[in-house]
């Protein structure tokens, strides 16, 4: 990875892996799903499996390490890479641990403004319906929402 590429700035920006091209990705996907990692590398496979199973497949993946000491962020760039290609993109602006809420506000802060929000914790492992069920509840609503599932 080049020095350029992991310039920091004050405003997220987006890079990539191998140079692939994800500018259709970081346009505006209807749900950003947002993930931040801290050595999580035992919940990371078995949680992306569940991304890439949901029935609602019109989803983006947004994600930051927040300074592992593990695997994690070697997972996260794999699937990147490879599974999630196209559709998974890593934010940046600080690297190194900022703390769990901070990390989120970042992610949130870079996600599409008009997108729908999914915040996923490392060690979910979500059902194929969740982001389709999240969907029918949230579109029918006027303005903005927020809907905290009780399960899912």
């Amino acid at each position: 990875m080049t020095d350029q590429n992991r310039t920091i700035s004050s405003a997220p920006h987006l890079y990539t892996v191998g140079g692939r091209d994800t500018e259709r990705a970081a346009s505006r996907p209807p749900v950003t799903i947002l993930l931040s990692v801290y050595n999580g590398e035992a919940f990371l496979n078995q949680q992306l499996d569940s991304f890439l199973a949901q029935s609602d497949t019109d989803w983006c993946l947004y994600w930051r390490d927040d300074g592992s000491h593990d695997a994690s962020r070697a997972i996260m760039l794999s699937f990147q890479e490879y599974r999630g290609q196209g559709r998974c993109i890593e934010i940046d602006p600080e690297p190194g641990n900022i703390g769990v809420a901070r990390s989120y506000a970042v992610l949130l802060n870079a996600a599409p403004s008009e997108s729908l929000v999914a915040f996923a914790d490392q060690d979910d492992v979500w059902v194929p319906q969740k982001l389709a069920w999240a969907r029918e509840k949230i579109v029918p609503l006027q303005g903005p929402a927020c809907i905290v599932p009780a399960s899912f």
